[in-house]
């Protein structure tokens, strides 16, 4: 198997560094073909990275200084701007995982969910 890391963007040598050491792995090695029946028995590794997810998530709008409205939770913020699609592929949870993990809150994730929120207080 090719170990070779292909990355895109700007990454800083601290962000280089911290994908070749992090220790955090998950195992996702499903097919695209296969994501339903995936999805149906998802493997606790997906459930673990999306509970990784959300604790940056949480952690980045503590950095934008927002705040969440008291009816929401990061949990259901995140599945509804992610959408049920991309919670039950891997490879997309463990992209969106690494994006956050490198940009913090200018992760597109992170801009997707201040979004949402602005869009949830407009509405009332």
């Amino acid at each position: 198997m090719n170990n070779q890391l292909i990355v895109y963007g700007d990454p800083t040598p601290s962000d280089l560094l911290f994908m070749k050491t992090e220790t955090i792995s998950f195992n996702t090695s499903s097919t695209i073909s296969s994501t339903r029946s995936d999805a149906q028995s998802a493997p606790p590794e997906l459930d673990l990275l999306l509970d990784h997810i959300c604790n940056e998530s949480t952690k980045c709008m503590k950095m934008t200084n927002r705040q969440l409205p008291p009816e929401w939770n990061m949990p259901e913020i995140v599945r509804a701007v992610i959408g049920e699609d991309g919670i039950e592929m891997p490879s997309l949870l463990t992209a969106d995982f690494s994006d956050i993990m490198l940009h913090k809150d200018k992760s597109w994730l992170c801009e997707e969910i201040l979004i949402f929120i602005y869009l949830i207080n407009y509405m009332y």
